[in-house]
């Protein structure tokens, strides 16, 4: 559930310790399949992330509520270094994927 002081914060910081202690979770695994096949997947080094993050007025995880409502991410194909976050909720998707309460904002999970 997300912190009700910070947003998703919560949320992004859970996703993030889940990803780094159980990358192979089942569950995470199956809705990033799904991830992966959908257009709205891109991915982004993360300087880029912080750039675009920092170039919307967002200095860290706090301090927000919905990052829907910045402009889509632009189309990075998948490359050395290059980490995958959703183009529509801007979220890095190995760690939305681990958070059971997270949905996907196109309704595929």
């Amino acid at each position: 559930m997300p912190c009700s002081s910070c947003g998703k914060a919560k949320n992004i910081v859970e996703g993030y310790v889940r990803h780094i202690i159980d990358p192979k979770n089942r569950a995470a695994a199956e809705k990033f399949a799904i991830c992966g096949k959908c257009d709205e997947i891109t991915w982004y080094k993360i300087p880029e992330y912080i750039g675009y993050l920092a170039g919307h007025g967002l200095k860290g995880i706090t301090g927000f509520k919905d990052l829907t409502s910045l402009p889509k991410l632009e189309k990075y194909a998948k490359g050395e270094n290059r980490h995958p976050f959703c183009r529509i909720c801007k979220c890095f998707l190995h760690g939305k994927t681990q958070v059971n309460d997270e949905v996907c904002p196109l309704g595929k999970w």
